[in-house]
């Protein structure tokens, strides 16, 4: 038999750059006719250089599907045949992604499906799907379809992983009939179920930083106090229950902070669990040692009475078993529990719900006393220096303003400032998610604020805003009107000076 031989486009490199992944073409490849050339269905490829930086400067996509297609994917090609393990795909954000897909892969000369979903849908608070395939298979090239999307209605793709680490746990059901399934014969009430999940996370989990994704989390085995709250909300959510996060700043140490979460399981009442301690609180401290059912305060009633994080703390660091009775271990506490305490629900700044819709006020304290000028974060193009950090004093969340994963508006605290000098805020701006944010300014203790609203476009590069000094302590408000999540400002420095005139 001959073989009409052809050029056809050969995918290739998967390119890390900037943490995003980007695809290439390699288009020299002969193979007989039977193959199927590369091509693309409602996508579009991002190939060039320029597209490449543009595509950088939009969100870091690799793949974008294009609205109103029916189908929409891909075929690609590998340079030498691969033997697969699983798949692993990675969309755009936890709100947009396919809901209707499959994968197939080229192998003996044939397309062989290995995934077919139809209404998939993530672990809460992930943007991942993820397969592990029940024998490797050797393929020359795979083709993923999608037909039907949640949120924007195109396929959006930010990586397409093949043989990562093995993840044993590929969706949140999975995972939690696993932890229920050993206690069918019981009866369990919702608090025991928490303390199922918060059983399973200590053992599971390691202590460590890694992706906030809650499957990735679970895949690497590790994570700090945020990972672990929203792995547990993502839990819950499984159950059917309503979660959000409770964040607490700058508090015991300036430039640091802690997560939890809280949840909802009926009648509208909120219950706080802190699974990086394996910790909760009661309200009535005689209820300490109930494991079935107890009083869990919520958030809002700890910051009303911290008390209750003393008398009503249960703290399990280390949950050997969950049903039995267990006396509060105090000494854990002390070595281990400084985020438990009643302290940090009394002073954390700013504490609440982490949300882009539950603004947040983050200070930070510029004293002149024997200065006339103050910087935080340095002009070098790198909000790194404005992050938060224990070790520089810092505050957290100087670098950005508005509405992200959470809430984000600016108060600073001017003390020892000289009443009738006029002072100038000086902001170096990195980035702006919109052609033009609306920042809002207002004060306390000073007067004469030179602009009460900018709007700042994306070629703006710095903020300047001046005033008089009212009181010998006065305070400056930044604030905005978003909250979709995609709506801020990122600071590169922020300087306060003392300037000539009156």
């Amino acid at each position: 038999m001959s073989i009409k031989k052809r050029k056809i486009g050969e995918v290739i490199f998967i390119v890390c750059f900037m943490g995003v992944f980007l695809i290439m073409a390699n288009f020299n490849r002969e193979i007989g006719e039977t193959a199927i050339s590369k091509e693309t269905k409602g996508i579009g490829l991002y190939n060039d250089e320029k597209d490449i930086e543009e595509f950088i400067n939009k969100g870091g996509l690799y793949l974008a599907g294009i609205e109103g297609e029916k189908e929409q994917g891909f075929i690609t090609w590998f340079q030498k045949e691969k033997s697969i393990r699983n798949i692993e795909l990675e969309f755009y954000t936890t709100e947009d992604y396919a809901k209707d897909f499959t994968i197939e892969i080229y192998t003996n000369g044939q397309w062989e499906t290995v995934v077919d979903r139809k209404e998939f849908r993530p672990m809460y608070r992930s943007k991942y799907f993820s397969v592990n395939l029940e024998e490797e298979k050797n393929a020359e090239g795979i083709k993923l379809t999608a037909t039907a999307f949640k949120g924007q209605q195109r396929l959006l793709l930010r990586g397409v992983n093949l043989n990562t680490n093995i993840c044993q746990y590929t969706s949140m059901e999975q995972l939690m009939e696993e932890i229920m399934d050993k206690y069918e014969y019981m009866e369990l009430s919702y608090h025991q179920k928490c303390m199922l999940m918060m059983d399973w996370i200590n053992h599971n989990i390691g202590i460590g930083i890694t992706d906030s994704d809650p499957y990735i989390t679970i895949k690497d085995g590790v994570g700090a106090c945020g990972n672990l709250s929203t792995l547990m909300a993502s839990m819950a959510e499984e159950e059917g229950w309503k979660t959000r996060l409770i964040n607490l700043y700058n508090y015991p140490v300036v430039g640091n902070g802690h997560t939890l979460v809280e949840i909802e399981w009926g009648g509208g009442e909120w219950h706080l669990y802190d699974p990086y301690y394996c910790a909760y609180y009661v309200r009535d401290e005689e209820e300490r040692t109930n494991r079935v059912d107890p009083p869990v305060a919520s958030f809002a009633q700890l910051r009303e009475n911290p008390g209750i994080a003393h008398t009503g703390a249960v703290v399990m660091n280390i949950t050997k078993t969950l049903i039995a009775s267990q006396e509060y271990d105090q000494g854990k506490r002390d070595k281990k529990g400084y985020y438990t305490s009643p302290l940090t629900y009394q002073s954390a700044d700013p504490a609440g719900i982490a949300s882009p819709d539950n603004p947040l006020f983050f200070p930070a304290v510029f004293d002149f006393a024997a200065k006339d000028e103050i910087l935080i974060g340095s002009e070098d193009d790198s909000y790194v220096e404005l992050s938060s950090d224990p070790n520089n004093g810092i505050p957290m969340m100087m670098y950005l303003l508005g509405a992200a994963h959470i809430n984000v508006k600016h108060e600073y605290r001017l003390e020892n400032i000289d009443i009738g000098k006029k002072y100038q805020l000086e902001i170096g701006l990195l980035g702006n998610t919109l052609d033009a944010f609306q920042l809002l300014v207002n004060g306390e203790g000073v007067g004469e604020i030179s602009s009460e609203e900018l709007i700042l476009k994306g070629e703006d590069k710095k903020i300047i805003i001046q005033f008089k000094a009212l009181e010998s302590n006065g305070k400056l408000f930044l604030s905005h009107f978003y909250k979709s999540g995609n709506e801020y400002l990122l600071f590169d420095y922020i300087r306060i000076s003392k300037i000539n005139g009156d």
